[in-house]
């Protein structure tokens, strides 16, 4: 791999295995290094209510850090953030994570939206829904096939955890987009 990782955000056990590798940066909060990144990963820590408009104040306070990040590191071809709750044997209900899921396509397809208007740049936004995640090397795995992945016609692509365990994340958000 020719160029760098970046991970931050909230820590998650789902993303130990993920901060260990040697492609990645982990860097802390509102630190950005500079360097050439060709990725951004963003962990966000669910709140133990799992409810949706407690997420979607957390993703919203997040858009504004993609949005400094793509700015700033102008090599970032892929925002990826990493939903995950406080640990993984937390279960989230299928009418919440119905919900959450709405909230999440809604907020992929602004911020693949907004950094291309604002800043001109073309980046591919995936959000992974992990809060049930008990592979976190296998998380790695996939989020780092992502982040080295060329232009993909799922710009903006939310998968769940499920969903990526037996596919890759380009795989799901292709089959998601035809």
């Amino acid at each position: 791999m020719s160029e760098r990782i970046l991970l931050l955000g909230d820590s998650l056990a789902c993303l130990d295995s993920l901060a260990r590798s040697a492609d990645v940066d982990v860097v802390g909060a509102h630190e950005v290094p500079d360097g050439t990144y060709s990725a951004a990963v963003i962990g966000i820590r669910l709140a133990d209510d799992h409810e949706p408009a407690t997420a979607r104040e957390a993703f919203d306070a997040r858009i504004d850090e993609c949005m400094d990040l793509a700015q700033k590191l102008t090599s970032l071809k892929h925002l990826i953030l990493v939903i995950g709750a406080p640990d993984a044997s937390t279960h989230m209900p299928r009418e919440i994570e119905d919900r959450l899921l709405s909230s999440c396509d809604s907020l992929s397809e602004t911020l693949q939206a907004e950094v291309e208007q604002r800043i001109g740049t073309y980046v591919i936004v995936t959000m992974i829904l992990a809060s049930s995640c008990k592979d976190p090397d296998l998380l790695a795995e996939r989020v780092l096939d992502r982040a080295t992945q060329s232009r993909a016609s799922d710009a903006a692509t939310v998968v769940l955890w499920e969903e990526i365990e037996s596919e890759s994340i380009a795989d799901v958000g292709g089959n998601q987009f035809i």
